[in-house]
């Protein structure tokens, strides 16, 4: 069943609420790309001006914008040479690094910059027509969903997925490791042991300890006597 069937919306609250959710978020899009196509810019390039203006060094990399935005490094690294050609936003490289490059806005820039944050202000508006109850009880189930979408993003991201993989790898090496010290220590017992009740036999006597065909451990004492000679 689909949250956009209406028998099933009918019937379910949760598709009801996931519906007018997705409702608000397209209503959102729509407010987001009209201020965008303002100021002349694509929706992305509009969302990168906005994301370094309000960063709190008024600056960011490449890097720093992708892990923000959830983005290639290459599509971000576009977008922003874009808006550099267009004179939104100039460039510095880090004098402790030069492959690092930060980008902060211009004062062209930061005047888009400001005039494309309005436009959140009208959700804030709505939202302020609501009760302290109800306002609560709306940030607390957003941030449930919010937290519940990280865990599930997090569970398929390929770097989350390499470490766990390392870890549970790293894990069996060090259980192996320890069946292998438990297994020398029980060598070393067998060989003292034997060592011990054969010391009044006469020299010269070979011991020979050792893991047997079976997974254990077998013992084998070698005497030379002179009286078969």
């Amino acid at each position: 069943m689909s949250v956009f069937e209406a028998q099933h919306r009918s019937e379910s609250m949760a598709a009801r609420v996931a519906f007018t959710l997705i409702e608000n978020a397209c209503a959102l899009w729509g407010m987001r790309t009209e201020a965008a196509r303002a100021e002349g810019l694509p929706d992305l390039q509009a969302c990168i001006l906005v994301r370094i203006a309000n960063s709190p060094e008024q600056e960011l990399t490449v890097g720093g914008l992708a892990g923000a935005l959830h983005l290639t490094a290459p599509t971000v690294s576009d977008s922003l040479k874009a808006l550099v050609t267009k004179g939104y936003l100039k460039r510095r490289k880090n004098p402790l690094d030069g492959r690092v490059v930060f980008f902060s806005c211009t004062r062209k820039g930061q005047t888009a910059a400001d005039r494309l944050s309005e436009w959140p202000s009208r959700m804030e508006e709505t939202i302020s027509g609501l009760d302290q109850g109800h306002q609560q009880a709306l940030m607390g189930a957003l941030t449930f969903m919010l937290r519940r979408q990280i865990e599930d993003g997090l569970e398929i991201d390929p770097l989350v997925v390499d470490a766990r993989n390392r870890a549970e790898a790293r894990q069996g090496q060090f259980e192996d490791w320890v069946a292998m010290g438990i297994f020398l220590t029980f060598l070393s017992g067998a060989d003292a042991f034997v060592s011990a009740h054969l010391r009044d036999f006469p020299d010269p006597i070979d011991v020979q300890v050792g893991p047997s065909p079976e997974g254990g451990v077998q013992v084998a004492a070698r005497l030379r006597l002179d009286f078969l000679r």
